[in-house]
């Protein structure tokens, strides 16, 4: 795909066994950057799904029109 694109990738890691902590990452030349993240409890467990489109639209107005966006996640999502 020729021109400019953008790589996202959307994960949720523990922190110890209270908190999930739901990041945004821009993914650039091996390198992956925060850009967005939110701080949930971890118990009960549940879905981040909707949490983690929450996040994705709010980076959508920092997003050139036009530009393709691939998302990265694991098989979770």
């Amino acid at each position: 795909m020729a021109g400019p694109q953008l790589a996202l990738a959307i994960d949720a890691p523990a922190v110890g066994t209270r908190y999930v902590v739901l990041a945004v990452r821009v993914v650039s030349r091996g390198c992956a950057i925060p850009v967005a993240w939110g701080v949930l409890p971890a118990h009960p467990p549940h879905a981040w799904r909707r949490e983690g489109l929450r996040l994705l639209r709010r980076l959508r107005p920092a997003i050139p029109r036009g530009w393709p966006v691939i998302v990265l996640a694991d098989r979770g999502w």
